[in-house]
């Protein structure tokens, strides 16, 4: 197997299409609660604000991880970074230029 398959296969978190724009009416509110325990009414920009929410949540489940020493002992480069993205852009970490600052494993 090609390895930039494997990664791919083993590294993206797939997920449907989120369905709730087409199938909740407009007077309906969907609400999802932010890391920050915040609720966030995320039928004004679904897709945008539902990315965001997900993205903090992996973002802080990385640096969480890392942390605690849960990559410690896989072997890895010394530069080896850790990321979250949207293939639409609606969320990405870390920034370009941030690269290296909190990112790392």
């Amino acid at each position: 197997m090609e390895v930039d398959k494997m990664i791919e296969e083993n590294t993206a978190l797939m997920r449907p299409h989120w369905p709730l724009c087409d199938e909740v009416s407009e007077a309906e509110q969907v609400q999802f609660i932010d890391i920050s325990d915040k609720e966030v009414d995320v039928m004004d920009n679904p897709d945008e604000l539902i990315c965001q929410i997900i993205g903090e949540a992996l973002k802080q489940v990385l640096i969480s991880a890392r942390d605690d020493g849960v990559f410690k002992s896989l072997p890895k480069q010394a530069r080896c970074e850790m990321s979250v993205e949207n293939i639409e852009g609606y969320f990405g970490w870390p920034r370009y230029k941030d690269r290296g600052c909190e990112n790392l494993a």
